[in-house]
């Protein structure tokens, strides 16, 4: 819904979309189930060999250590570390302790 009303504003663009989202969901207390896709998430998730391509992925997709967080926890971890996900990935992560 978000993304219709705002689709014609010149300069909103995929993350701003999602961060609204994000935000009206927080007020009525609905968390995201899936890790939307946007510029940095979908670089951080190519980077751990998944299909960036797409406009979400499910939790299920992503390595085992991940799936221990939130939907939106893992789309801050792709955004935050894309740079860095692409130079360790997946080598270090599936590795780690979550």
């Amino acid at each position: 819904m978000v993304e219709e009303v705002s689709g014609s504003i010149p300069g909103i663009g995929e993350l701003a979309v999602y961060d609204t989202a994000l935000r009206i969901g927080a007020r009525f207390g609905v968390e995201p189930r899936r890790v939307y896709l946007h510029a940095g998430t979908r670089k951080g998730a190519k980077a751990l060999g998944l299909d960036g391509n797409r406009h979400a992925l499910e939790m299920d997709e992503f390595p085992a250590p991940l799936r221990k967080l939130k939907a939106r926890e893992v789309e801050d971890l792709l955004c935050i570390y894309e740079d860095r996900l692409e130079q360790d990935a997946p080598r270090k992560l599936l590795r780690c302790k979550v």
